[in-house]
């Protein structure tokens, strides 16, 4: 019987898509928002589908063609709200697409992302050199479609796990260029998380029980804090006046989401019912009723940024359930899936990520720099007398 070489590396070919996805993205963030130039986005997807099929043999994932296909089949009868809901089905059908795909990158992948994430994060070169320290912490969005200094600390995840700690610096400079506050600290709150679990890679306790305890925990608590934000901001604001003597109003504290969430609640709350409850009011609704409140006409604030919450209300309890189910099994992964999906759930607190297209095919592409492993290729055993050795060999 013949004995099986296993873990032989090899390198994955350069997929020529993922250059046209990191060349592409500083042209589409620099560009208006109704330029039809952006929609080149959504077919990238199906580029990385037809380049797998030409350069290997196709493998999907059938957890995940199945879940493509309940949601397109659950949905696409409830695109009633308008434009934005087209928009939205679009984006996480491509998004589960990209998960439906087995293929893998080239390790210069990584590099890619940071060229690209860099690119678009040069002008907070001189908006930096012009605004004090404190500033910079106040706002979050000065650099136009900030959203992009999302992606540069998943590529800072990948390379912090390979120990490559000058390329992951580089990536929380790029964030913080790009203004984007929480993003630097839920890496911080990531790495802090691999200190105690996964012991820096060896992953001592993060397969116990206790493990799996803390995670349903801190997911348990971000959707309990996500479902309830407006009253969670206004306990904070309580807190500081009372134990600091500092009074900060909720809204200022959130950012504006207080405001935000406290109408689109309440204008959502009358026109629920047990069938929204369970189902929701189906894709777009929650940036369709921001779009069009009155009372946030001139707040600027077009999307929820609560994740957990758009997702309850334009797909209901099951919706959510799913999603938490999706992102507690991704934290009993390997140790890049799980720190990934610990910033996601913090991107989920407190940003859109759940319709940035742009979010989903950047962590595709970094859980897919991971070590690949040639399939297993039989070594005929070297003919021998001695009877142990040819047992052994057995």
């Amino acid at each position: 019987m013949p004995i099986f070489q296993k873990n032989i590396e090899y390198t994955p070919a350069i997929l020529l898509s993922v250059i046209f996805y990191a060349s592409f993205m500083p042209i589409y963030l620099n560009i208006g928002q109704n330029s039809p130039i952006r929609y080149i986005l959504y077919i990238i997807p199906l580029l990385v589908l037809s380049e797998v099929i030409l350069i290997s043999n196709l493998r999907v994932n059938r957890v995940f063609i199945g879940v493509l296909i309940v949601f397109f089949m659950a949905n696409v009868l409830r695109l009633g709200n308008g434009f934005i809901a087209i928009k939205e089905f679009i984006f996480i059908s491509a998004s589960l697409l990209m998960f439906t795909i087995h293929f893998k990158t080239h390790k210069i992948t990584a590099i890619l992302l940071v060229i690209s994430t860099g690119i678009v994060a040069l002008p907070g070169l001189s908006s930096l050199a012009a605004l004090d320290t404190s500033a910079v912490f106040r706002s979050g969005s000065i650099v136009s479609e900030s959203s992009f200094g999302l992606v540069a600390p998943l590529v800072g995840i990948l390379f912090y796990t390979q120990r490559r700690y000058a390329l992951f610096a580089v990536t929380l400079l790029i964030s913080l260029l790009l203004f984007k506050r929480i993003a630097i600290g839920a890496v911080i709150v990531v790495i802090l998380f691999d200190m105690a679990f996964h012991m820096g890679g060896r992953n001592l306790i993060a397969k116990s029980g206790i493990y799996r305890l803390c995670t349903g925990l801190l997911l348990g608590g971000a959707l309990v804090f996500c479902l309830n934000s407006v009253v969670a901001y206004e306990m904070v604001s309580i807190i500081l006046q009372k134990y600091l003597d500092v009074f900060v109003p909720p809204n200022e504290i959130s950012s504006g989401r207080y405001f935000a969430t406290l109408y689109f609640s309440d204008t959502i709350s009358q026109q629920s019912s047990i069938i929204t409850f369970l189902m929701g009011h189906g894709p777009g609704k929650s940036t369709f009723t921001l779009a069009t409140l009155p009372e946030l006409a001139e707040t600027n604030f077009p999307l929820l940024h609560n994740d957990f919450l758009r997702i309850s209300v334009d797909y209901g309890a099951v919706g959510v359930l799913l999603v938490v189910y999706a992102l507690w099994r991704s934290l009993q992964g390997g140790r890049l899936v799980a720190l990934t999906a610990l910033y996601t759930v913090f991107m989920f607190m407190t940003d859109n990520v759940a319709t940035y297209l742009l979010y989903w095919l950047a962590l595709a592409f970094v859980l897919r720099c991971e070590s690949v492993a040639q399939p297993q290729t039989a070594v005929q055993p070297m003919v021998n007398s001695d009877a142990s050795t040819q047992a052994y060999a057995q």
